[in-house]
């Protein structure tokens, strides 16, 4: 197969060149034997692109000329009425994709395909199959420098804690240890759960409108919660002391199945609008408004009063739009407990209109219990028992899968 080389005289000729052929210059030499299809199909195109009005037949011929690649030339060879540009780039494109998918599955992008492909019986035989291969980023070294100092576990992925840290991965390698018979060099052989669990940090939402305003607020916080003597207005009992909230058998649930499995939500009214999916989080340090709920519930952006950044919901630190104190209310008219509560209002990403954490829970002096999904509360009339909405419950369920 000839090459085809476009003729460029030198600035010192001083023949006049004669115009050449659109079809001539449209054709760029003819692919190496060693390059990728894709390339040449980009090569085409910068120089199809630079010739104005190049009609369909005189860019199909060149092409076909030009072109290399045993499956695109099997194409052409099929598909030889080929009559638009655009069926042509098709074919091209695809053809190429197939190309690149052969040279990833040998995993060297320079390598022959007929001569990588094995002959005789060991070609009947059927190679180990990779299924997914871990990227780079992931094994930790494209990591940026920036993100050194924070630590990083390899085995999950992210910057909670570090891989010699990792929970779930010493567990791992103190069961693949007893599989075969060795013994661990950081202590004593672990049997299941029995041993002693190394502790580790656990992210908790903290922050937002719980936070002190400054160190200095900070300091007089923990100075009044470490006096010896508290204040006569702190020493005061907390309300409904004489009551007491027990759990018996008749709080327990119809089915097992879902102990420990879905997550404690409720219906309560906030703002005179009865909010689904209400997260009772006992370990969140503020509660927490979604902006769609706020939207619903029509409050005013005025109402917003400045705030600080929160974490626990995503990687880093989560800024709201502000704070906002809502009345909220627990059970019917017959019996209900109503309370003021200092909300944020932010983009949580969850699949919750709102969060409840431990300053609601203490302000209505509520007690959750997670095995039988139930919270109960003191109101107007006695003690209040909210069950889990097991319906919406299972929908954010669904939603996270």
């Amino acid at each position: 197969m000839g090459r085809v080389v476009p003729v460029v005289l030198s600035p010192t000729s001083r023949a006049r060149p004669t115009a050449p052929s659109r079809s001539a210059a449209c054709a760029p030499s003819a692919s190496a034997p060693d390059e990728p299809f894709c390339k040449f199909i980009q090569h085409f195109s910068q120089v199809r692109n630079k010739i104005p009005r190049a009609y369909d037949p005189k860019v199909i011929a060149p092409f076909s000329t030009g072109v290399t690649d045993v499956t695109m030339r099997e194409k052409l060879a099929v598909h030889d009425e080929l009559d638009t540009v655009v069926e042509l780039f098709d074919h091209a494109n695809k053809s190429a994709k197939a190309g690149e998918g052969r040279l990833f599955a040998y995993n060297d992008p320079h390598v022959d395909l007929d001569v990588a492909k094995p002959k005789g019986r060991d070609s009947e035989r059927k190679g180990s199959a990779v299924l997914a291969a871990e990227p780079e980023w992931k094994r930790g070294c494209d990591r940026d420098e920036a993100k050194d100092d924070c630590p990083f576990c390899v085995y999950h992925n992210m910057h909670s804690h570090a891989t010699e840290d990792c929970h779930e991965l010493k567990l791992l390698c103190d069961e693949r240890q007893e599989k075969r018979g060795g013994r661990n060099d950081r202590g004593p052989r672990r049997s299941g759960h029995r041993g002693y669990q190394e502790h580790g940090t656990v992210a908790f939402i903290l922050g937002g409108a719980q936070a002190p305003p400054s160190n200095r607020h900070f300091k007089q916080f923990s100075r009044e919660v470490n006096a010896g003597l508290p204040e006569p207005a702190d020493a005061k009992p907390l309300k409904w002391l004489q009551y007491g909230i027990t759990f018996d058998h008749t709080d327990h649930p119809k089915s097992t199945k879902s102990v420990g499995t879905i997550p404690l939500l409720c219906t309560p009214i906030i703002n005179n609008v009865a909010v689904t999916k209400t997260l009772i989080h006992g370990s969140a340090g503020l509660n927490v408004i979604s902006v769609e709920t706020s939207e619903q519930l029509h409050v005013p952006y005025k109402r917003l009063m400045p705030t600080r950044p929160f974490s626990g919901i995503t990687d880093g630190s989560t800024m709201p739009l502000g704070q906002v104190r809502l009345a909220v209310t627990f059970s019917s008219r017959k019996n209900y407990h109503t309370e003021l509560i200092d909300c944020n209002v932010a983009h949580i990403g969850l699949p919750y209109n709102t969060i409840l954490g431990y300053p609601a829970l203490a302000k209505f002096m509520a007690v959750t219990h997670h095995a039988y999904n139930t919270v109960k509360m003191l109101g107007c009339s006695g003690i209040i028992a909210i069950c889990c909405d097991e319906k919406d419950a299972m929908r954010t369920l669904e939603h996270a899968c």
